[in-house]
């Protein structure tokens, strides 16, 4: 089977989601392969979440795969809600790049005032881990759709993101011997795209001072 059959299995209706959709998602989530019956499910949202709203966004996202319904249940039993297989697969992608962005954080803290050289590697190290977040949401809006990509994957990240961010300026600012280098390597990395960095700044500064 070629890639692009692959992908069209794979993806999800281009259809919006918000944070409802991904609560009920994340508690099927943490309820496991076995699922929870609707009563269970509503217990668990509410006061977030109405009974009522539950039920219309449950409909919703089993009507878009993103959850199913056991069919062949016992009589009499509720039939419980669990996440599909592909719904599985995005969250087993997010939990794999939370694990990268913890680690990144976690190099961050161990980092000291190093040498040009190997602050280079570091940061190369650095830049590769950071993208390859980017890139993990690059790959499921492909295989999986864009709505998965942008309405589950990214919300989920985007806390790991502001963190990594807010960490990565802080052991800047912190560690001066860190930021010169950090610093000449930026400059070094914008020529090599024809971008002068100071030429900018100075640039700049001259419409400020006309204003």
């Amino acid at each position: 089977m070629s890639e692009i059959d692959v992908s069209k299995i794979l993806e999800f209706p281009d259809e919006s989601l918000d944070e409802k959709d991904r609560k009920i998602m994340i508690v099927l989530k943490e309820a496991g392969i076995n699922g929870l019956g609707f009563n269970a499910l509503v217990k668990k949202l509410q006061p977030e979440v109405s009974r009522s709203t539950v039920a219309v966004r449950v409909e919703k996202l089993l009507r878009l795969g993103y959850l199913e319904k056991k069919q062949n249940w016992r009589s009499g039993k509720l039939k419980p809600i669990y996440l599909s297989k592909r719904t599985q697969q995005i969250f087993a992608i997010i939990d794999k790049s939370r694990e990268m962005s913890s680690d990144i954080i976690q190099k961050l803290d161990e980092l000291d005032e190093l040498d040009q050289e190997v602050f280079e590697n570091w940061i190369n190290e650095f830049r590769e881990k950071f993208n390859g977040l980017f890139g993990m949401a690059a790959m499921i809006a492909v295989f999986y759709g864009t709505s998965a990509a942008g309405d589950i994957y990214l919300p989920f990240l985007i806390n790991d993101y502001r963190n990594l961010l807010n960490k990565f300026t802080k052991t800047m600012r912190d560690k001066p011997e860190l930021f010169k280098a950090f610093r000449r390597w930026l400059f070094t990395k914008l020529k090599t795209h024809s971008i002068n960095f100071e030429e900018l700044m100075e640039k700049m500064k001259k419409e400020l001072e006309t204003r």
